[in-house]
């Protein structure tokens, strides 16, 4: 039986259907980790997706708004070469074979990022040096932290590719070691726990912070000061010693009551007798 030309139109446009379906399988399987808000969503509440100091990244950059900050970032550059002892030829190389990896990570990428590579690479190792001194802990990073840059960096279209800022944290530990001034979030809160346990509980839990020192101005530095204190006050120590030592079983407990009681009545008798000494009846 021929068939019509309705037939092969019809397949034709199947077939450019499932050809896009595929296009977008390919796209995901790539390995996008940093997905565009959809625009119904936005239209929620367009400022709250939107940075409001600073761009990381290719979605939101040359924003007029966010102008002013991109001169921080060449500072940020600077700071990042003194500080990991490296070359601009060293880090361009390093980052430059993730190049493509780099967009892949990106879902929706513009074209104009695609067909110009050298802007893109540019990008990632101007907002990537700036992110990395900003979430490490040391004198520069006052320069670079604020509220909302702080705010900024938690945007769901405002983020960058963990492998990016994981080579370059480690570009940093070879030549310096920065990273060994990060807060040891997991190291102060075993440190902090281990302190609050008893004797007993805590020998096998302190097992897993060993080598690791509580940061001063760590996560948990405060609330372990403040309970050190707590505990340095002698009616505490007394309390505590009281019920370790008294407070243990049934008998200890009633022993110590009966002391208890028998101390008050005698304070009580003698109390009665100065008073009859001293204040005679009258006959």
């Amino acid at each position: 039986m021929e068939l019509s030309p309705l037939y092969y139109r019809v397949v034709q446009s199947l077939e450019s259907h499932l050809s896009n379906v595929d296009d977008d399988l390919e796209s995901k399987s790539n390995g996008a980790s940093i997905y565009r808000i959809p625009e119904h969503i936005k239209k929620v509440n367009p400022n709250a997706f939107k940075p409001r100091l600073i761009s990381f990244g290719p979605y939101h950059h040359r924003d007029a708004h966010l102008l002013p900050l991109e001169k921080k970032k060449h500072l940020a550059l600077y700071n990042f070469k003194r500080r990991c002892g490296l070359s601009t030829e060293d880090i361009v190389s390093e980052l430059f074979i993730m190049l493509e990896d780099l967009q892949r990570s990106y879902d929706k990428l513009d074209d104009k990022w695609k067909t110009d590579p050298d802007k893109f690479l540019e990008l990632m190792i101007l907002d990537g040096c700036f992110m990395v001194l900003v979430l490490s802990n040391d004198a520069c990073r006052e320069i670079f932290t604020s509220t909302d840059v702080v705010r900024d960096m938690l945007l769901l279209e405002n983020q960058l590719p963990l492998m990016l800022l994981d080579k370059l944290y480690s570009m940093l530990r070879q030549e310096n070691n920065q990273l060994s001034r990060i807060d040891n979030i997991v190291g102060s809160y075993v440190i902090l726990m281990g302190n609050l346990m008893e004797k007993d509980e805590v020998d096998s839990f302190n097992q897993l912070a060993r080598g690791t020192v509580l940061e001063r101005w760590g996560n948990y530095s405060y609330i372990y000061e403040l309970a050190n204190e707590h505990c340095k006050r002698p009616w505490r120590i007394w309390w505590t010693t009281l019920k370790n030592v008294n407070f243990q079983n049934p008998w200890t407990i009633i022993s110590t009551l009966s002391a208890m009681i028998g101390f008050v009545l005698l304070i009580i008798q003698t109390l009665y007798g100065m008073y009859g000494y001293y204040l005679p009846r009258r006959s």
